[in-house]
């Protein structure tokens, strides 16, 4: 059904294991800013546009363009032959690397206008040969047609410099000066001036659990809904996070057993590099969808591993228990982050976090 929405029209198909939901919504709402009037479906909420179409993750519109995200997880994207493609990033996920290789490659190649990488990511960037028209972007001084310079955290976004100019995007992180990279060469791509790209991302809200606030308290305690689960993804959200004040107290749900137990050293790896050793990390058990997966791991493995790291970590599987040691931890100026995918009750989680906290 998507496939067939995404042929009716102009398609951009945004895909990419990390970051691709960002720069879908960036995209809807650079287009919708400047009067193009697309439709967008979208794999998260889109602050900006709670209420459209009676859910955040559509817009619906009047215009020839689409804007949708991609997904590899189920091999879907293989369907899709969009306009425009842009591929965010690629790294261990749903797929081995080598069947990552081959679904992004033909999705650049099925691009009939042209397709965005990412320069920052050697195998995203080795695909430049399969379609004529490609423009690329890096946030770490590769070679690129797009590239974000001077990138200085401020206290409610970052701000960067593209092509001698200045810009301030209202969301925190190099990864999303990253994606906002993408969304402004896609973009350009169908004939959106820079201008108008710059304009609109100056007033996009983000994505909902994507580093999103849920409130701080009275007493100076942030409480963050965050859908970080894969090594990339809590790297580059704890990366964001480590570049302002405060001690954080992370609450993390794996999910999947057989997804927690393919990328266990990788989660491990991105806890014990991004976290200070007065940081806490507390892991639930991980979260079970359902399906006939085999339960041969647990959260409390990767806790152990992550002991041997001298880090501060727990392995508690009860919420109350977990609110009562977070409640009794936290102080001015820390953040609380609730961490993770697929489970629906986890910004329910975070919002009783915050009220015990508060």
């Amino acid at each position: 059904m998507l496939a067939g929405f995404l042929h009716e029209h102009n398609g951009i198909a945004v895909g990419g294991t990390s970051g691709k939901t960002t720069v879908t919504g960036m995209i809807g709402h650079i287009l919708k800013e400047s009067g193009v009037d697309p439709d967008v479906i979208n794999g998260g909420v889109m602050l900006n546009y709670p209420d459209s179409g009676g859910l955040g993750n559509v817009i619906t519109g009047q215009g020839t363009f689409c804007v949708i995200e991609a997904d590899e997880s189920d091999g879907s994207i293989e369907l899709y032959h969009p306009a425009v493609s842009v591929v965010t990033s690629l790294s261990l996920d749903h797929k081995s690397i080598e069947e990552l290789k081959v679904l992004f490659g033909d999705f650049v190649e099925r691009a009939s206008v042209g397709a965005i990488l990412n320069a920052d990511n050697a195998d995203v960037i080795a695909l430049k040969g399969r379609n004529s028209n490609i423009l690329s972007f890096s946030v770490q001084g590769a070679e690129a047609d797009l590239k974000a310079e001077n990138i200085i955290p401020e206290e409610n976004g970052v701000r960067f410099t593209l092509d001698g100019e200045q810009i301030f995007l209202p969301v925190i992180g190099r990864h999303n000066v990253a994606n906002a990279l993408a969304a402004i060469a896609a973009s350009e791509m169908i004939g959106i001036t820079r201008e108008q790209a710059i304009n609109a991302l100056s007033t996009f809200k983000g994505i909902h659990r994507r580093l999103e606030t849920v409130g701080v308290t009275k007493k100076g305690i942030t409480v963050i809904d965050d859908f970080a689960h894969n090594p990339e993804k809590i790297n580059a959200s704890l990366s964001a996070l480590k570049e302002y004040d405060g001690r954080l107290i992370i609450i993390y749900q794996p999910h999947g057993f057989k997804p927690t137990k393919m990328l266990r050293a990788g989660i491990v790896e991105a806890f014990d590099k991004q976290l200070s050793l007065d940081d806490t990390l507390i892991m639930q058990e991980i979260y079970y969808a359902g399906g006939t997966a085999q339960k041969d791991i647990s959260a409390a493995d990767l806790v152990r591993d992550l002991e041997k790291t001298g880090k501060r970590v727990h392995f508690i599987p009860n919420r109350k228990k977990i609110t009562a040691l977070v409640k009794g931890l936290a102080t001015k100026g820390d953040r609380i982050v609730i961490m993770g995918a697929r489970d629906e009750t986890l910004s329910d989680f975070a919002r009783s976090i915050y009220e015990a906290v508060s």
